[in-house]
């Protein structure tokens, strides 16, 4: 739940509807992530109400960040709540829709997610070898 403090944005306030202090600064920091690397999507989160408050405090987010017409925010829903992020390119939602919706072994889904949300494949093997007990996903 935002709290009551507002945040002064250039010369006007904008009160957040939904998004939290954290996660506008979460969603700040991925923005930039996006912007200025190879991170090709974020997920900030996920939560209740309504999809258009949401929407709106994501737009405002992008607002706070000079520089990134690049970047865009996403949404989908997720039971009663909404996930939400930032990407860039169009084709990451489709993988993640594929990801959503598609039967894999967990490895699988390790390395395809790594991948995806831009993870280093060092950093994706070290998680695979410790949860897995092996080197190799298969």
């Amino acid at each position: 739940m935002p709290t009551s403090s507002s945040i002064a944005v250039a010369t006007k306030t904008w009160i957040p509807k939904v998004l939290s202090e954290y996660e506008i600064g979460r969603a700040v920091s991925a923005i930039e992530a996006i912007s200025r690397s190879d991170k090709p999507i974020a997920e900030i989160g996920s939560l209740e109400g309504l999809r258009g408050e949401l929407e709106s405090d994501l737009k405002e987010c992008l607002g706070l960040v000079r520089g990134v017409d690049d970047v865009r925010y996403w949404i989908k829903p997720c039971e009663n709540r909404w996930r939400f992020g930032f990407h860039r390119e169009a084709w990451v939602l489709d993988a993640l829709d594929f990801l959503d919706r598609t039967e894999l072994a967990e490895p699988d889904r390790v390395w395809i997610s790594g991948l995806l949300f831009g993870y280093r494949p060092t950093a994706i093997q070290a998680y695979i070898i410790r949860e897995t007990g092996c080197g190799s996903p298969r």
